[in-house]
């Protein structure tokens, strides 16, 4: 018992003299590896859209708008036949992502979260397809979300699918 006293003795004198792991008193901050998560809402997600119809694009990829006119242009092209929200662009923008034209259902996206991190905006979400031998909508699909954030304060959009890199877009002013 004395034993095991003395070694827990000797546990707690030797975590003090190392520390907590905070700087000395007068030295500057670590800096932190921590992402900020930046505030954002979906203004619309699906499968089907006008986007289905075009032909070319497979890849998934990232469009940005800054201004009414854009989102307008993106939104009819990718999104609905109907108008796009009235969106105050002073301070926010729009994310879209995009899965290009599928032949069958069962494809889509999932958002998972937004980081901001050194004027980069990372949105995680995973693409998903159908299952072999599943049985999927017989009709031309194209998923997409549109994401709004309210910053205009980044350089470029990364969209992060399963840990990895899939695309980089890099802000373009009007």
């Amino acid at each position: 018992m004395k034993r095991c006293v003395a070694v827990i003795g000797f546990m707690v004198l030797a975590h003090c003299a190392v520390g907590n792991g905070s700087n000395p008193p007068g030295e500057p901050a670590a800096e932190s590896n921590e992402r900020a998560v930046l505030q954002h809402r979906v203004i619309a997600e699906g499968g089907y859209g006008p986007g289905a119809l075009q032909a070319g694009r497979r890849s998934p990829w990232v469009e940005i708008a800054l201004d009414q006119a854009k989102l307008t242009e993106l939104w009819t092209a990718y999104v609905s036949d109907d108008p796009a929200p009235a969106i105050d662009f002073t301070n926010s923008a729009v994310i879209l992502l995009l899965m290009g034209p599928r032949s069958t259902g069962g494809y889509s996206i999932e958002l998972h979260d937004l980081e901001m991190d050194d004027r980069v905006i990372r949105v995680k979400a995973d693409l998903h397809e159908p299952a072999p031998e599943s049985m999927v909508t017989q009709a031309f699909t194209a998923p997409h979300i549109a994401i709004l954030v309210n910053t205009r304060d980044f350089d470029s959009v990364e969209w992060i699918n399963r840990d990895r890199l899939l695309w980089t877009e890099l802000l373009s002013e009007p």
